[in-house]
């Protein structure tokens, strides 16, 4: 059965449907909503260790990857791109390159680690 639209309002709704479809089907476990929500991480984790150790790994990690503090806040991990409307993240695959994706998630270790340092007091002021 060939589905034929009758009018071009139609054929528009139509091709909508089929690349919404589409683009469903291609993002299927790699959705760009599941991409981000890697990128936030509990600053839990770190509350076992060591202050001393903890700034450590926090500012070899800063020196590598930079500081998220200088990121603009829709740069920031976790951000939604300003190009994906609200709600389409789930269809839009995620395209980003491997090393982006690791800078992003190293980024979203560095602040759960300034989460963690802040609460405990591991800095002097």
């Amino acid at each position: 059965m060939i589905i034929r639209p009758e009018t071009g309002r139609e054929a528009a709704m139509f091709w909508r449907w089929v690349l919404v479809a589409l683009a469903g089907g291609v993002a299927g476990c790699s959705s760009l909503s599941s991409g981000l929500d890697d990128e936030i991480v509990s600053s839990l984790q770190f509350d076992q260790i060591p202050c001393e150790r903890l700034v450590a790994e926090r500012d070899a990690l800063a020196a590598e990857h930079g500081d998220p503090a200088t990121l603009d806040p829709g740069e920031k991990p976790g951000a939604r791109p300003a190009l994906v409307p609200t709600g389409f993240g789930t269809l839009v695959p995620d395209a980003r390159s491997r090393d982006t994706k690791e800078h992003r998630k190293a980024l979203g270790r560095i602040e759960a680690m300034d989460r963690s340092i802040t609460r405990r007091e591991c800095r002097s002021v």
